[in-house]
Order: C-alpha cells, then structure tokens, then sequence
C-alpha cells in the first residue's frame, strides 16, 4: 500500500506543473502588412492589440518595420487586431489565439475602414 501511494504523489506533482505550464503559455502574433510599395520601403503601421475588456489586460501597441511585419506575444485569447496609417483606421480583425499565428494582411486592394461614431 505504501509503494502506491508514493507512486501517486510524483504523478500528482507531475500533472500539476504540466497544467500550469499549459495554463500559462504565451502566443505569438505574428503579421506582414501588404501595401503596393515596394519590399523594404512600405509604410509605416500603428498596430494596436485589444484584449478583452474583462482580461483588465493594457492595449498592446507596435510599428510595423519597412517589409509590413510586426509581433506580439501575449496569453491565449481573442483580441481586435488593428492597423492604422496615421490617424486613420485601415483594418480592423477580431483574431482568436489558440495557437501561434502568422497573418498575412492585404491592403493593396482596400479602402481606409471609417469607424462608427455615436451622435453627440
């Protein structure tokens, strides 16, 4: 009886760390912006990353470099993904990370997105 017991702890303490290794793993976000300048002379994107409002999270925020690519790391979860040149809103994606991601955004063909804004 003595022997099973012994057996049973370090496989208790072995699937508690797993758990909180899982529970505490980081993704990776990361994007290449596509515009129609050429590569190594694209503009340069405000992105920003909105976790949930309940995570009490900060907003996560970067620059794209002169190829369009960004990165960010953060926890499991989905977060509004958006692109600005300037002041202006140019894309906006509610992306779910389960896993790392690698996003490809195409803004050759797209119009600037107007965001909606309540009457005063």
């Amino acid at each position: 009886m003595k022997r099973l017991y012994l057996l049973r702890a370090p496989a208790g303490i072995f699937f508690l760390l797993i758990f909180f290794v899982t529970v505490n793993a980081q993704r990776t976000l990361t994007g290449q912006i596509l515009t129609r300048a050429s590569a190594g002379n694209q503009p340069r994107f405000n992105v920003k990353l909105y976790p949930p409002k309940t995570s009490r999270r900060p907003i996560l925020v970067t620059s794209s470099d002169s190829f369009g690519k960004f990165k960010f790391i953060v926890a499991p979860d989905s977060y509004l993904l958006e692109l600005y040149l300037g002041n202006s809103l140019v894309y906006q994606e509610v992306i779910k990370l389960d896993s790392d991601l690698n996003r490809k955004i195409d803004l050759r063909n797209r119009q600037t997105v107007s965001r909606s804004r309540s009457p005063s």
